[in-house]
């Protein structure tokens, strides 16, 4: 039922790390990427952010202007979901500048949102979402565009896959830090909770943080992203 649609480009997905040891380990393994790539390891610094449970969503902009919305799929094809991405609130159809822009966010439903989904298809006796991830998946995938604005999906974008300014005010970003600035400053959603770390032991303290706290969120984690920046 949906359109099939080539990544411009192919999106990837995240290598596990369970326990401190195992985030050394993955360290180790960066600074002798970046060293054979010749980037001065001294200092990596890394951006941390929350790992949110819901869809991942590709967006496409063309000259500021909201042109389409895909799954991850396969991760070289993906899904067209416009018609139902166009239904949350977070997303502009325009944004504060004129750029090419592809970025990647998370679609997902806050637990008021889901409860409040449940109660009614209890009401009209309809089965229950097993949990927001797979609510916030099933609203996306919708056919009818309506289902999809009433359930209340929510947005945080936190990539950027491709990105040509019009304007020389905007440069193009050089670190992942960067890069989330550059998407709030375009007008799109934005998580409010990532942190510039400056070294692993302070990624580590971030996770540690979030593991004792993340039940206050609106929405579900399951863990934390860790990137070079």
């Amino acid at each position: 039922a949906f359109a099939k649609v080539k990544h411009v480009v192919p999106q990837w997905s995240f290598d596990n790390v369970f326990d401190y040891a195992e985030l050394e380990a993955w360290e180790e393994r960066l600074k002798r990427y970046l060293g054979k790539q010749g980037v001065v390891t001294e200092k990596v610094e890394y951006v941390s952010e929350h790992k949110i449970d819901g869809l991942k969503l590709v967006i496409e902009y063309k000259a500021g202007v909201f042109f389409r919305a895909l799954t991850r799929g396969d991760g070289s094809v993906g899904e067209d979901v416009s018609h139902t991405a166009r239904t949350i609130k977070s997303l502009p159809m325009k944004l504060k500048h004129s750029v090419d822009l592809i970025c990647v966010g998370e679609v997902w439903m806050s637990e008021s949102a889901f409860k409040k989904l449940n109660e009614t298809r209890q009401k009209s006796e309809e089965d229950l979402f097993a949990n927001p991830r797979n609510a916030a998946a099933g609203s996306l995938r919708q056919l009818d565009p309506k289902v999809a604005r009433e359930r209340d999906l929510s947005l945080y974008v936190y990539d950027v896959d491709l990105f040509e300014a019009r304007e020389a005010s905007l440069p193009v970003p050089a670190s992942q830090w960067e890069e989330l600035k550059l998407l709030k400053s375009l007008g799109l959603p934005t998580n409010s909770f990532p942190r510039l770390c400056k070294n692993i032991a302070e990624v580590e303290t971030y996770y540690q943080e979030w593991k004792e706290k993340h039940h206050e969120l609106p929405y579900g984690v399951d863990g934390i992203v860790v990137k070079a920046n």
